[in-house]
């Protein structure tokens, strides 16, 4: 399972960031019409506590490592790229974050010029 993770490059930044999304996706009405909906989103604050305890500057180091050697294995990736982009700007690396996400618009069709 692991080796399948380091492969996909889903790491903890991710699962978090999946978690924080899906939380604030149940956050409104009809939601919080269902039966145990407190106790749900006392499970995802449980989770998201684990994952951020999770966030120390190795596991940082770590992960940006991580997301280098898949990007240079599979540049072809533009999931990858993209996922790595994100990391990027996120730990405060814009400007390769930018150059990351203008090579993924140069492998995209342009569309035609306007008349």
């Amino acid at each position: 399972m692991a080796d399948c993770g380091r492969e996909l490059m889903f790491t903890s930044a991710n699962a978090y960031l999946n978690l924080v999304q899906m939380r604030t996706m149940i956050t409104p009405y009809p939601f919080t019409a269902q039966l145990g909906h407190e106790a749900q989103l006392d499970l995802f604050d449980q989770d998201l506590g684990r994952l951020q305890a999770l966030a120390t500057p190795e596991v940082q180091r770590a992960t940006l490592a991580g997301y280098w050697q898949a990007y240079q294995r599979h540049p072809e990736d533009l999931l990858l790229a993209f996922n790595y982009a994100k990391i990027l700007s996120l730990t405060g690396d814009t400007a390769g974050s930018n150059d990351i996400i203008q090579q993924i618009a140069a492998t995209q069709p342009h569309p035609p010029p306007s008349r």
